[in-house]
């Protein structure tokens, strides 16, 4: 950056994208930048200390430009820059035969793929630019040219990546005459391995593409440059932002049904209400039990599915008990079959703490089961839910759920593990739900009145809440400097984020996690509050002075009509389908159907689908 012929160089370009600045954390903001230009620097972060540093990718930016670094995309070598409807991405992969582990844990290969997947999914166009370390010959969606004709291991899976994704190959494609040359200069040789690939419909909108000379006094490789018409990048001064905070006052309290729904809004029980009224409170207190349940399936060539459900309650112990899942073989099924047997087999006085890998599990027994008990357990698996309540409610003793990471780096998860694969080893499939219920249990419900109330009778502690006490598998390595510049504070987002992201359950979750992620930004927009007025009122009020073309003895004739219409119509129907009260079923039918679009937008009262749901039947 002291050079003043580079930097001649790079000024020329609205943004630079550079590889492999061998930077220190933070020694971007002691570099001098020239006049109208910002600097982003994404460095690696070494375990180790004092070590030499190398790799690093950063961004020069004309300051005029609104860029927003997505530092919550970005991973290690791979920065994201997002430009409204545009994102690029500077990128610099390791060769095949060097390592990655001493500064991530994820191959970064391996991030771009995941990062590009979940990209496709969205709306916004991608440009990515950078060194790949990857030869794929004169492969592509779209014709190329190409003085290197080889292809290497990661050149294939890298084809595989645009195939698959629609993205194409820039270099040496017909439209840009001076593209296909080398890019990297090595001693060894020339190769291409440095590439600019988008989406194939962003290709019309490429005006310029080429591979330059090399600048071998500063690099070993070819500077590529690249120019768009892409109208996310042009960028005017961002117009007056419309108000998105204005408070409706739409409560009236001379109106009964506004004073109706107030009333029943204000009675919604809390969770932890609803979890009282569902399971009771608990009346005795112990030093707690631990448990440790785990579920296992397997997909077999002859036998097909098989599922089995373990038990452990410690070394010998006679309450081990592995079994044979009754019914569908899934590994929810088997969870919820271990979590029973436990309920089942602990002391009803004890407190227990169970311990299980199933975050499905725990949500449907915490979480859901007030309303999934209001529908009678009208549900997958509602037979396993429905049991596990009923056990639940008999006891006197609370019960604390703790979801466990990862079952390996537990002795005691394991050997649940390993009773739950002697389970599905069973020939005869013993059906435990035939059985009664542990009679001892069944006057329960008059003893908890005589007791004293000793708390909330169930807890759970989700991997999200907190680190599990017995483990230590946090997958993001802790800085040796985490307090510098908030650091931690990073982290602990990037932890939140990666979380959100593993733990969603469906395919369905999983992407709206990633369109949240990835559309979380602010947004201009290209009018103002006072144009769209100006639109509106011409389009929706009556035009003045009214055109010959408008009829209005129809509009009075339509007004009388309207005006016969009384306040309150009487119902027709055989069935008295607008008069007649609506039934608890109809309600719990209805709320079904609502669970489909709890994540719908609120109107224009500001109340959800979600509170509606949390409201009694």
């Amino acid at each position: 950056m002291l050079c003043p012929e580079f930097i001649q160089y790079v000024t020329q370009f609205d943004i630079c994208l550079l590889q492999e600045t061998h930077l220190f954390p933070e020694e971007h903001e002691s570099l001098i930048i020239p006049e109208g230009y910002e600097i982003l620097s994404w460095p690696r972060r070494y375990t180790e200390l004092f070590r030499k540093q190398f790799g690093g990718v950063a961004a020069l930016i004309k300051s005029c430009l609104k860029v927003k670094f997505n530092k919550a995309l970005s991973s290690p070598d791979i920065m994201v820059l997002e430009l409204n409807d545009l994102i690029v991405i500077n990128a610099y992969l390791l060769p095949e035969n060097q390592t990655w582990e001493p500064f991530t844990d994820v191959s970064p290969f391996d991030c771009l793929r995941e990062l590009l997947t979940a990209l496709a999914e969205s709306d916004r166009s991608v440009i990515i630019m950078g060194d790949l370390n990857a030869r794929t010959g004169a492969r592509g969606l779209l014709p190329r040219n190409s003085y290197d004709l080889s292809v290497s291991t990661r050149g294939r899976a890298l084809l595989r990546i645009c195939s698959e994704l629609d993205l194409a190959i820039l270099n040496g494609v017909d439209k840009f005459k001076e593209s296909s040359k080398f890019t990297s200069y090595q001693p060894r040789g020339m190769a291409v391995v440095d590439y600019a690939i988008t989406n194939v419909m962003l290709v019309p909108q490429i005006t310029k593409f080429e591979v330059s000379d090399p600048l071998l006094e500063w690099a070993d490789h070819a500077p590529l440059v690249l120019n768009t018409t892409c109208a996310s990048v042009v960028m005017d001064q961002p117009a007056e932002r419309m108000s998105r905070k204005r408070k409706l006052e739409l409560f009236d309290s001379n109106k009964d049904l506004d004073v109706l729904q107030k009333e029943i809004l204000d009675a919604t029980l809390s969770k932890e209400a609803r979890l009282a009224r569902l399971y009771g409170r608990a009346c005795s207190q112990s030093n707690p039990i631990e448990v440790y349940t785990a579920g296992y399936h397997e997909n077999r060539p002859v036998s097909g599915d098989v599922a089995g459900a373990g038990v452990y309650w410690g070394n010998n112990s006679s309450r081990n008990i592995s079994c044979r899942v009754p019914g569908r073989q899934t590994k929810y099924r088997a969870d919820l079959l271990a979590i029973r047997n436990a309920l089942e087999l602990g002391p009803p006085r004890a407190t227990l703490q169970i311990y299980t890998c199933s975050k499905q599990s725990i949500r449907s027994l915490y979480d859901l089961a007030p309303t999934l008990a209001s529908r009678s357990w009208n549900a997958e698996n509602g037979d396993l839910l429905r049991q596990c309540a009923d056990l639940i409610k008999q006891r006197q003793g609370a019960i604390k759920f703790i979801q466990l990471r990862d079952l390996s780096k537990n002795k005691h998860a394991e050997a649940a593990y390993n009773l739950a694969r002697l389970g599905a080893d069973l020939i005869a499939e013993v059906d435990v739900l035939s059985k009664p219920l542990r009679a001892e249990n069944s006057n329960n419900t008059e003893m908890d009145s005589l007791e004293q109330d000793m708390g909330a009778k169930i807890e759970a502690v989700m991997l999200s809440d907190a680190e599990n006490p017995r483990e230590n598998t946090s997958t993001i390595p802790d800085s040796p400097l985490a307090s510098h510049r908030d650091r931690s504070k990073l982290q602990a987002v990037k932890a939140a984020l990666r979380e959100k992201l593993l733990g969603a359950e469906t395919e369905a979750s999983f992407w709206t996690a990633a369109k949240e992620i990835m559309n979380g930004k602010d947004s201009t927009y290209p009018v103002t509050a006072d144009q769209l007025k100006e639109v509106f009122e011409k389009r929706m009020n009556p035009m003045s002075p009214t055109p010959q073309s408008f009829d209005a003895d129809l509009l009075k004739l339509n007004c009388s009509l309207a005006n016969a219409i009384p306040d309150r119509t009487q119902d027709t129907t055989p069935e008295r389908f607008f008069s007649r009260p609506f039934t608890v079923d109809e309600v719990a039918a209805a709320k079904v159907r609502l669970e489909e679009r709890k994540d719908s937008a609120k109107g224009i009262d500001r109340i959800g689908y979600r509170e509606i749901l949390e409201i009694e039947d």
